[in-house]
């Protein structure tokens, strides 16, 4: 739904409900991420909808590892939105907005360092769906860190995006993009290598194409 309840934790009770902005046409989006860091409520602004939104279909169940508990044919659509806003966890209010280029997978935001990082790009298979009508445009994928309190820009890196998964190492500020297999995966998270960059600027300290 659109409406994110806080709750008193030691009650239950609703204490207040926050709703995400409407979306350019109108519509009222779905939560499709939610996350805190520090006094600053995290939301996704709207599924990716991969397949509304650029007139694809796909049989997502056979994407998923064996163990498919909790998956369905909108596996793909819901793994990402395509925007994210910035809350006062406290007040509810709207304190930012930033739209991806493509869609910000929900494995791939993570926040330190007073930054909030996100993977900004579109699954291999859709990926692959678009170039075969001519409209995909992996070169502007990408890594972008924005100012927790402001949502503003802070660096982007565009180059050698090619990981589904983020982490973040409080201990050394530094950011891993790599894959993440596990049973709750797309088979598409999975991917070879890993990449960490400086947290603080995104610049690179080492790269590893391949784990074998």
């Amino acid at each position: 739904g659109s409406v994110c309840h806080a709750l008193d934790p030691a009650t239950g009770e609703t204490l207040k409900e926050i709703e995400l902005p409407k979306m350019e046409s109108g519509e009222s989006p779905d939560w499709g991420y939610i996350g805190v860091y520090k006094d600053i409520l995290i939301g996704g602004q709207g599924f990716a909808s991969y397949g509304t939104r650029h007139g694809l279909s796909f049989e997502s169940d056979k994407e998923l590892k064996a163990k498919k508990t909790g998956f369905g044919s909108k596996s793909w659509d819901r793994a990402a939105s395509v925007g994210l806003v910035g809350f006062d966890r406290h007040s509810g209010e709207v304190l930012w907005k930033v739209p991806a280029n493509h869609s910000f997978w929900h494995n791939g935001i993570v926040a330190g360092g007073d930054q909030i990082y996100c993977l900004d790009r579109n699954p291999t298979q859709v990926e692959a769906a678009m170039r075969r009508r001519g409209i995909s445009r992996p070169e502007t994928y990408r890594i972008v860190a924005f100012d927790y309190r402001t949502g503003k820009p802070q660096w982007e890196i565009n180059e050698g995006i090619s990981g589904t998964w983020l982490g973040y190492s409080e201990e050394h500020d530094l950011l891993l993009q790599a894959g993440a297999a596990a049973t709750d995966r797309l088979v598409t998270e999975t991917g070879q290598g890993m990449a960490v960059y400086s947290a603080a600027d995104g610049s690179l300290k080492w790269r590893k194409d391949s784990l074998r």
